[in-house]
C-alpha cells in the first residue's frame, strides 16, 4: 500500500500517519524526519539540505525529491507525510513511481476548521509557532499546496474530518480505506 497524507499544517497528518503505519504495518516517512536523517548521515542530499536549513530556507525541490525517491525505492509500501507540496514535487513523485513501477493507492486528505488548526498548533508548543507564523504557513498551504490536489485522480482521494479523538479519526480512515477496496 502506497499512501500520501495530505492536509494543512496542524491537521494531524503526522499523528494519523503514525497510527496508520502501526495498523497497516507499513512505514511512515515524514519529510522533515527524512531530511534530518539525511543530514545526520551526511549524504550528498543531506549536506545540501543542511545548508538550506541552517539559513531557514526551503530545501530545493530536487533535493527533497531525491530524498523521497530513496524512501520509495527502499520501501515495501509507504505512508508519505509532507510530500508532495507543490506542482514540481508532484511531477517528481509521479516520475519516481513510474520508474519504480508502483501505483499510488490513496491520498488521505485530512481537513479541520481553521480555528481548530490554529488552536492545535499553538498548544503543541513548537519553537517559533505563534499566530502570525501559523497564519503565514496556512496561507502558503492554501496558495501553493492545496491546489495540487487537482493533479491526482479524484478516485484516489479520501477526505476525512480530523477533529476529535485521534483514535476515532484513525478508525474512520481505516474504514474508508477498507470500503474503497470493496
Amino acid at each position: 500500500m502506497n499512501l500520501l497524507m495530505f492536509g494543512c499544517p496542524g491537521v494531524g497528518k503526522g499523528t494519523q500517519a503514525k497510527l496508520l503505519a502501526k495498523s497497516l504495518g507499513i512505514p511512515h516517512h515524514s519529510t522533515g524526519d527524512t531530511l534530518r536523517e539525511a543530514v545526520a548521515q551526511g549524504t550528498e542530499a543531506g549536506k545540501i539540505a543542511k545548508a538550506h536549513m541552517e539559513l531557514s530556507q526551503l530545501v530545493p525541490d530536487e533535493v527533497l525529491s531525491d530524498v523521497v525517491e530513496d524512501v520509495i525505492h527502499n520501501s515495501n509500501g509507504f505512508i508519505l507525510d509532507g510530500y508532495p507540496r507543490n506542482h514540481q514535487q508532484v511531477k517528481y513523485f509521479y516520475e519516481t513511481m513510474r520508474i519504480e513501477s508502483l501505483q499510488l493507492t490513496k491520498i488521505i486528505h485530512l481537513v479541520a476548521p481553521e480555528d481548530v488548526i490554529v488552536r492545535r498548533m499553538l498548544t503543541r508548543g513548537r519553537d517559533g509557532e505563534n499566530e502570525a507564523s501559523i497564519e503565514k504557513r496556512l496561507n502558503i498551504y492554501k496558495k501553493e499546496t492545496f491546489p495540487i490536489l487537482e493533479m491526482f485522480p479524484p478516485e484516489k482521494l479520501i477526505t476525512i474530518e480530523s477533529v476529535g479523538d485521534a483514535e476515532l479519526v484513525n478508525q474512520n480512515i481505516l474504514s474508508q480505506l477498507t470500503q474503497s477496496f470493496s
